[in-house]
């Protein structure tokens, strides 16, 4: 059984598809139906923290640009996530950098990031964690955030915890037949 993955998925994929939910029977298409601008901030009273505007592309049906407001998220909220959705990544060797490692960040906290979306720092040291950093300004999902996460290296023993994510099962309880 794979773990669920809350947070995966392009950033752009995922705000089309909250688009097309919030308004059915207009299945828009990026690309082919309108372009997005860039990420602003924007605050109201239902707590909606972004807005972006939406241009038609040339030659479709849609006339005028048309603002849409919605919320992104801090990458803070990987640490709300319940035990095993969250993984240590697996690196191979140091020095590292957030760029040349985003496959395996992206499959070890679930995520689609893509390198525009984050900060391309280099580690060359053996720490306990490590920053993420999401650019805002280049992110249709994400604020300006961090997240610290764990690293595995190769030679490092992999804790069973993090293989086993739920070690309370329920089944194969033995029911004494009656005679």
């Amino acid at each position: 059984m794979t773990t669920p993955r809350p947070y995966g998925g392009l950033s752009n994929d995922r705000l089309t598809a909250l688009i097309s939910a919030f308004n059915p029977g207009l299945n828009r298409v990026e690309g082919v139906d309108f372009t997005y601008g860039q990420p602003e901030e924007y605050a109201d009273a239902r707590g909606r923290n972004t807005k972006i505007t939406l241009t038609p592309v040339p030659g479709t049906q849609y006339e005028g640009p048309e603002d849409v407001h919605y919320t992104r998220l801090p990458l803070s909220v990987l640490s709300l996530l319940p035990a095993g959705f969250v993984k240590p990544v697996l690196i191979d060797a140091l020095p590292f950098s957030i760029h040349a490692s985003l496959d395996a960040i992206n499959e070890a906290l679930g995520l689609n990031l893509i390198p525009d979306e984050v900060e391309d720092t280099v580690y060359s040291e053996e720490q306990n964690t490590y920053t993420l950093t999401a650019i805002g300004a280049n992110s249709l999902a994400w604020l300006d955030s961090t997240y610290e996460f764990q690293v595995l290296l190769p030679g490092e023993l992999i804790p069973l915890s993090t293989v086993i994510v739920r070690p309370t099962l329920s089944g194969l309880v033995y029911v004494q037949p009656s005679s």
